[in-house]
């Protein structure tokens, strides 16, 4: 697998755990601990959109 399939796939994986955060915090209140980090892994895979972009490898 080359290394920009495996930083797409990286993307898809953070983006879908910032979605679950995100949706678990609206869903059940848990808004301090949740949403912060839902929001921290939407950065994370903003910052990978952004490495494969670039075409930073590294």
């Amino acid at each position: 697998m080359s290394f920009e399939k495996a930083q797409k796939i990286g993307v898809v994986i953070w983006g879908v755990l910032a979605l679950g955060f995100v949706l678990l915090a609206t869903k059940n209140g848990y808004f301090l601990i949740a949403l912060p980090v839902g929001i921290g892994c939407l950065a994370f895979a903003a910052g990978l959109v952004n490495d494969i972009r670039c075409g930073r490898d590294e």
